[in-house]
């Protein structure tokens, strides 16, 4: 329970991110035909974003369940330091790919006069 408590105040303000997040995942899953390249970097992003605001929870977690094992603020502090070395990476290929998502050059399709550019438009 002691952890349930500590855990709702922390993760209740980034729910709007996390459904932020789930949404542009499932956006790119969904435009995954028309820009395959482009999809990969935005689920890759959308993908680590989620799974590093869901583990970084254990922030919240981690020094209760330190305590309860007895070990000190120092072995705190290094496990911290630990996680964080951890999370870098994944930040930076997060990074890497929303920037590659966002600048990619895209294929530009060709309309015929006659195709109709949107499912509702009528030309001619």
């Amino acid at each position: 329970m002691e952890y349930l408590t500590a855990l709702i105040p922390n993760l209740l303000p980034q729910i709007p991110n996390i459904l932020l997040q789930a949404a542009g995942l499932w956006l790119a899953i969904s435009r995954r035909k028309e820009h395959p390249k482009i999809f990969l970097a935005a689920a890759i992003h959308f993908g680590l974003a989620l799974l590093v605001r869901i583990g970084s929870q254990f922030y919240v977690i981690l020094p209760i369940y330190m305590q309860d094992q007895g070990l000190s603020t120092t072995n705190i502090g290094s496990m911290y330091t630990t996680l964080n070395l951890i999370c870098v990476p994944f930040t930076i290929i997060m990074e890497i790919a929303l920037l590659y998502a966002i600048f990619a050059p895209r294929q530009e399709t060709h309309h015929t006069p006659n195709t109709p550019i949107f499912a509702g438009d009528k030309n001619g």
